[in-house]
């Protein structure tokens, strides 16, 4: 989505006047901030394919003691040297997925967002929260942070399931 980044005016996609940005199950951006560990993004990563990645058994000490291009292709070793195995595991197939999930996040790390003037509607995931936001510095605050990047109104609404799972029933009638 593109919304206009000045304080006062209306946002607008395409010329187009939008009444209201809804966030799915994210916390507000920071200022621009230092790139995360890539062993961090390697475990964001996994977590993120949501195929049951068992991270207990990765052994991520010693992933991270290797080359950080060996990162990836070091953990599915693991996880398949303990019996571990889904549909998504061929290295090939993935290491271009991660490719794309690094550049994003490092995006986002370098993002300076600026209040807009509109309403937010944030809805919330009522299992848990992944391991990217668990730190985040306003996790224990309902609006997530997206009180300070508007001047409009904030509705934070937790919604059915995961992370993963909110655009999936029962938490899809509830976004819907």
């Amino acid at each position: 989505y593109v919304v206009s980044p000045v304080i006062g005016s209306t946002m607008e996609e395409a010329g187009e006047k939008v009444d209201r940005l809804v966030v799915l199950d994210c916390p507000a951006p920071l200022a621009p901030h230092e790139p995360d560990p890539p062993i961090h993004m390697l475990r964001w990563f996994l977590e993120d394919l949501n195929v049951g990645v068992p991270m207990q058994l990765l052994d991520l000490d010693s992933v991270s003691a290797k080359p950080v291009d060996e990162h990836l292709s070091f953990a599915l070793q693991q996880l398949k040297s303990k019996g571990w195995s889904s549909e998504v595991t061929e290295l090939d197939e993935i290491d271009a997925i991660f490719r794309v999930f690094k550049a994003t996040v490092a995006a986002t790390r370098r993002y300076k967002a600026e209040p807009i003037a509109g309403d937010i509607l944030l809805l919330r995931a009522r299992d848990g929260v992944v391991s990217e936001f668990r730190d985040h510095p306003y996790g224990e605050r309902s609006d997530w942070g997206w009180r300070g990047l508007t001047t409009g109104r904030v509705d934070a609404n937790v919604v059915d399931g995961s992370h993963y799972t909110i655009l999936s029933q029962p938490g899809l009638n509830q976004v819907a």
